[in-house]
């Protein structure tokens, strides 16, 4: 009976604690050199930062961006691949980019008495902002040049900010994730679990990468994603598709999410 007993209680613990996954089936494996991987856009093109240059690849062809008087790339949004837009911290400046990298449009926020911490792009020809100056999120139109505060100020750090067209997300340091919306109002969701590097689906669905594995995380349940590569420095996901970076490749795994 006692044995019995210790089966029985160390298969329920298996059956309870053992994580779940999800199987990958590898696509492509393609060879880069560069030092940040940016992702993949719908048109599957591939943009790396190498040398504090912005590099668009396809089909073995590439275009390039650099602007040395700017300073260090600080982020890259590639939502838009007919609008990229690049954001330059040390000097408080966004460019927009055509899809052949063409500089189309920069603007300094000290002209219009911003600091922005961090941006990305909203709908509607306008970009999403913090600014550090009254500590609030706001929409810049790129058409109109002028911009407009919509919350209230923030009195925490900000860790982390991801954008969609709809909606702005952030977390904070202790890991709770918010939005605000193009109308100025914000949700809390519940706190996710810390990690190196984030892809937020939805406020309900996101992955994330720590020590070297890769997790989805749908309404507070962890998947773990099985890929074959043992380190990785980054990762993205679209449309069914996920792309790990390795610093020598880009490889490409088709996979589906419970």
């Amino acid at each position: 009976m006692p044995k019995f007993f210790n089966y029985f209680f160390l298969l329920f613990t298996f059956i309870c604690f053992s994580q779940e996954v999800i199987q990958t089936t590898i696509i492509d494996s393609i060879p880069f050199e560069a030092e940040k991987f940016i992702g993949t856009d719908a048109y599957k093109n591939y943009y790396f930062i190498k040398k504090n240059t912005l590099v668009k690849v396809n089909n073995n062809k590439s275009i390039s961006y650099q602007n040395l008087t700017l300073g260090k790339i600080t982020f890259v949004d590639i939502q838009n691949p007919l609008q990229i837009v690049l954001f330059y911290k040390d000097f408080n400046t966004i460019v927009l980019l055509d899809n052949q990298l063409n500089e189309t449009t920069q603007v300094n926020g000290n002209n219009f008495g911003l600091i922005w911490e961090t941006i990305g792009l909203s709908r509607q020809n306008s970009l999403w902002f913090f600014d550090t100056n009254s500590m609030k999120f706001g929409l810049f139109n790129l058409i109109e040049n002028k911009f407009q505060l919509i919350s209230n100020p923030l009195n925490e750090k900000i860790k982390l900010t991801r954008s969609s067209y709809n909606n702005f997300y952030w977390l904070n340091e202790e890991n709770e994730l918010f939005s605000i919306n193009y109308f100025g109002k914000i949700n809390s969701y519940e706190k996710i679990p810390d990690a190196e590097n984030y892809e937020i689906i939805s406020q309900n669905d996101y992955l994330y990468s720590k020590n070297q594995k890769i997790f989805y995380f749908p309404n507070n349940k962890t998947y773990e994603i099985v890929v074959d590569k043992n380190t990785f420095s980054n990762f993205c996901y679209k449309d069914g598709i996920l792309s790990i970076f390795t610093n020598n490749f880009v490889i490409n795994y088709k996979i589906k999410l419970p």
